[in-house]
């Protein structure tokens, strides 16, 4: 295949604002690359709320390609039956897009959407390089690495499980703003607990959170987003509190990753699941947090990004199959009064980033 001579392609399952930080570096050093991503246009499979993706990387003039695909499951259901036949359906999409954009590399961020677009650029002879987030190993990029060209680790002890001579440790990107003297916001005399479950939200925690959310309100300032699922059913809770404590309640399904750090310098506590992102955002930032890991992530990774964490910031890590509201409002008790001291670590996460561009560039031609 006659490869592009500017065009870059983009994709992963869920990269949210990994991609974006790369994203925001091609654009500050001015490459006339034409940025294109593969992914899917929802979420999660079989709900409709949005991924962050479709919803901001249109805004960054990144032209998106919606994917149908397939994943292996840990649990049969009917879903299962249907993931299983979309797999074919991916790789025709995929085939499909590689002829149409020619790019000059693929840069992949994991995830099972982007398994069929590795393989076929790798059968097109495209360079690609994939990058792995966690601390571990995300099931899609083992597979993807035999195809890959190079490896790009945010964490060294990844290491093991990809071979070695492809990998370079580059770190996680995340947005540069969150490596600017941020100052907190905060003028309340109530601690603020801000509560999120990634950029979809968690269920679990919402669930969690209903059963005490008036308690936590008797104290405490509360910023929620409960993704798009859980939305209408909270604003109804909320509009059911008493002024007293609603006042003291903010709601959003969603926010502009762009407008987070707002958020993050006006709280005191996180309570949050441990996905890579997450975990590098609040190490930047030196947020005491309460994690709740997906204990169904392939390798444990939530639970090994969240011991990463606690390596550097006060943390609380507490396990899901045995969750508990007295757990989690000691968790908040313990964290508020803690003396435990912050630990920075940008070093290498604040240049990730641009270690990634600088590499890409040398596929430019």
């Amino acid at each position: 295949m006659k490869r592009s001579n500017n065009k870059i392609i983009l994709t992963g399952g869920h990269a949210g604002t990994t991609a974006l930080s790369v994203i925001e570096e091609i654009k500050n050093k001015k490459l006339n690359w034409e940025i294109h991503w593969i992914g899917p246009k929802n979420a999660m499979e079989g709900k409709r709320s949005l991924s962050l993706e479709f919803k901001y990387f249109s805004k960054l003039n990144v032209k998106f390609h919606s994917i149908i695909f397939g994943k292996l499951q840990r649990k049969f259901s009917v879903w299962t039956v249907l993931s299983l036949f979309k797999i074919p359906v991916g790789f025709v999409q995929a085939l499909y897009f590689l002829i149409k954009i020619k790019p000059f590399i693929v840069f992949s961020f994991g995830g099972f959407a982007s398994f069929p677009v590795v393989i076929l650029s790798k059968l097109f002879k495209i360079p690609v390089l994939i990058h792995e987030q966690t601390v571990v190993a995300g099931r899609a990029n083992i597979l993807s690495a035999k195809f890959a060209d190079k490896i790009l680790l945010s964490r060294a002890v990844s290491e093991p499980y990809f071979p070695k001579d492809k990998c370079i440790v580059v770190g996680n990107p995340i947005l540069a703003q969150y490596f600017k003297d941020n100052m907190n916001l905060q003028k309340s005399d109530r601690k603020t607990l801000f509560i999120v479950g990634g950029s979809r939200g968690s269920q679990q925690i919402n669930k969690l959170i209903k059963q005490i959310l008036e308690k936590l309100l008797d104290k405490y300032n509360i910023i929620h987003i409960t993704g798009e699922l859980d939305y209408n059913e909270f604003n109804k809770i909320k509009s059911n509190l008493s002024i007293g404590r609603s006042k003291y309640y903010s709601l959003f399904s969603s926010v502009d990753p762009y407008k987070m750090l707002t958020i993050y310098n006006q709280v005191d506590l996180v309570i949050c699941r441990a996905g890579a992102n997450t975990v590098s955002e609040l190490i930047a930032l030196g947020k005491p947090t309460i994690f709740i890991p997906i204990p169904f992530s392939y390798l444990n990774e939530q639970k090994e990004n969240a011991q990463y964490a606690s390596k550097y910031i006060p943390t609380v890590i507490l396990n899901q199959d045995n969750l508990s509201s007295k757990k989690v409002l000691d968790g908040i008790e313990y964290l508020v009064n803690s003396n435990q001291p912050v630990k920075k670590n940008n070093y290498l996460d604040k240049e990730a980033s641009k270690k990634i561009v600088i590499l890409l560039n040398k596929y430019f031609k």
